[in-house]
């Protein structure tokens, strides 16, 4: 036998005070508890890789209905004389923009400008990487899914997630 104590709180408006119950319980209803708790987490799990499936599925499915639909616009569009004419001066304005473009970023004063918003670029990527693993493990050791800042925003800390295929 196991003795369980359960702690209640009365809240009225005067006073607060300390209400205990004693429920004598058998081992077995724990067990079943603990297994019955067991078998609906592995009932989610199997729920939810179940909607992944599912999902990865469908995501697929409606890509391949979508192919078929881009081939037949991108035929029509090229048997267009008016679209086949304007796409090629939008290709022949594209590489006169791009050599201008190339042109302009070999001179020395933005050449250096131009570094050093790729340095920038660099550090506010790394600094975002960062920001990541330190909300994870703040969430993971607080149990919180929100960051106040010092000024007292209140930001949810929040989470995505993607497959990728192994190599």
């Amino acid at each position: 036998m196991v003795l369980v104590l359960l702690k209640y709180y009365s809240m009225d408006d005067k006073t607060q005070e300390d209400i205990q119950e004693a429920v004598i319980v058998e081992e077995a209803e724990i067990v079943e508890e603990v297994d019955s708790n067991e078998s609906s987490d592995a009932i989610v799990i199997t729920n939810l890789q179940n909607l992944i499936n599912e999902t990865l599925n469908r995501i697929y499915t409606i890509g391949e209905e979508v192919k078929p639909l881009d081939e037949m616009i991108n035929s029509v569009l090229e048997n267009d004389e008016v679209y086949r004419n304007h796409t090629e001066a939008a290709k022949e304005a594209s590489k006169v923009k791009n050599a201008t473009k190339a042109e302009i970023v070999k001179r020395p004063d933005v050449s250096n400008v131009y570094s050093k918003i790729k340095d920038k670029k660099s550090d506010l990527k790394e600094a975002k990487e960062s920001l990541s693993e330190y909300l994870q493990e703040y969430s993971r050791l607080t149990g919180q899914r929100q960051f106040e800042t010092p000024e007292g925003l209140v930001q949810e800390i929040v989470y995505s997630a993607k497959l990728v295929r192994r190599s």
